[in-house]
């Protein structure tokens, strides 16, 4: 595997990102991540416990998500 795979297969990207990849509102985002256990889980950027910690997504796990969502809709 090159390098180049290697790293945008561990990229992080932040919410605004993933809703533009996704399609999906802020509010529909959040239902998904509480409802949906295939949703790309959040990855935390610091070690603050605080409510609004800063968080990443797994670019590869946004794909992936996308990718079975559009398979299982016959897309």
């Amino acid at each position: 595997m090159t390098t180049n795979k290697q790293a945008q297969m561990q990229s992080l990207v932040r919410l605004p990102m993933l809703l533009k990849l996704t399609g999906l509102s802020r509010a529909t985002a959040y239902r998904y991540s509480k409802s949906d256990p295939h949703f790309p889980k959040p990855v935390m950027l610091s070690d603050s416990t605080a409510r609004n910690a800063p968080v990443g997504y797994r670019l590869q796990d946004i794909q992936h998500w996308i990718r079975v969502r559009a398979e299982s809709s016959g897309l």
